[in-house]
């Protein structure tokens, strides 16, 4: 067995020329559900955990009764389908910066030493939609040649442009220095679904990857999750139709009787605070929620909506 730098083996996996299928948390955990009911379906077994605690970046601290502490050291766990010939990678946290280098790299020379032929990871597509829709699927490949086999030969909607942040798409630049072919699949959820996990969103990736590796699974369990949470988004629609309501009543009273200090109602601190968290937004799209949950927090979402919406539309 080859020795990895900070991969712990607790087997050597049974597998011949695997697809990984990799997942780290993103918006509406599209690509962590879709790979961890895959891996828990095939009773996948645990045969590796890349070690990040030398490189690991703690970014908050979690509160309690008015402590604050560092979580736990994230983990990255590796499992194989000797039957479906699968690797699956699931990381806890997302990761940037210098941490995110170190797991690309261990995870590719994992990869290489395996025989991976394929990884494919997934990603949430921000729309204006309906939750009731059917979600759409698009692909985006590190290289013309996987491109065309997904468009052409598995019918697989590319994406023509856009951006995917996080290791669930930096991986496929990563892979491509190590002419490894990678792929990433986006599933359309709606612009005020971020925050919540979406079954929907992640079943339809499982679907196409079905479709596009030749494997069926039982995806009934998803029936009850995907009920559940189109309750749920029922209601935030609900909620955002009255606020829609609301601000229109509000508009009219105002043009009756302008609020002359208007302008003045707002902090200069809030309006930086704003600035700087749509640039961090342009680069990361897992930051979106951070900047709604403040604009929101001081009710100027309306006045940022196009701005806030542009950063999807570079996707479409």
């Amino acid at each position: 067995m080859q020795k990895i730098p900070d991969v712990n083996f607790y087997e050597e996996p049974k597998v011949k020329n695997p697809v990984m299928l990799a997942a780290w948390p993103g918006m509406g955990a599209v690509a962590t559900q879709a790979v961890d009911f895959i891996r828990n379906k095939v009773k996948a077994t645990l045969f590796a955990e890349i070690d990040t605690r030398a490189f690991n970046v703690p970014y908050a601290v979690v509160v309690s009764e008015g402590v604050g502490s560092f979580t736990g050291i994230p983990r990255v766990l590796l499992f194989y389908s000797e039957q479906h010939d699968l690797i699956f990678c699931e990381g806890e946290e997302q990761f940037s910066g210098r941490s995110a280098l170190k797991i690309a790299d261990r995870l590719l020379t994992l990869a290489a030493y395996l025989n991976v032929n394929k990884i494919f990871t997934g990603a949430a597509f921000v729309q204006h939609m309906n939750h009731r829709e059917t979600p759409s699927v698009y692909s985006v490949a590190n290289n013309p040649k996987l491109r065309d086999w997904l468009t052409h030969d598995k019918g697989v909607n590319s994406l023509k442009r856009g951006q995917i942040s996080g290791l669930n798409g930096s991986l496929l630049g990563f892979a491509a220095q190590r002419n490894i072919d990678a792929a990433c699949f986006l599933s359309t959820i709606p612009i005020y679904a971020v925050n919540l996990p979406n079954p929907k969103a992640a079943k339809a990736i499982i679907e196409i990857w079905g479709q596009v590796l030749d494997f069926s699974i039982d995806l009934s369990d998803f029936d009850i999750p995907i009920r559940e949470a189109d309750n749920a988004l029922a209601m935030v629609e609900e909620q955002l139709k009255k606020l829609a309501i609301g601000g229109i009543t509000e508009e009219k009273e105002e043009e009756k009787m302008p609020d002359i200090n208007q302008s003045s109602e707002i902090p200069s601190s809030v309006r930086k605070k704003i600035e700087r968290l749509f640039d961090s937004a342009k680069k990361d799209k897992t930051i979106a929620h951070r900047l709604k949950e403040e604009l929101d927090r001081w009710d100027l979402f309306r006045e940022y909506e196009d701005r806030f919406l542009d950063l999807f539309r570079e996707n479409q």
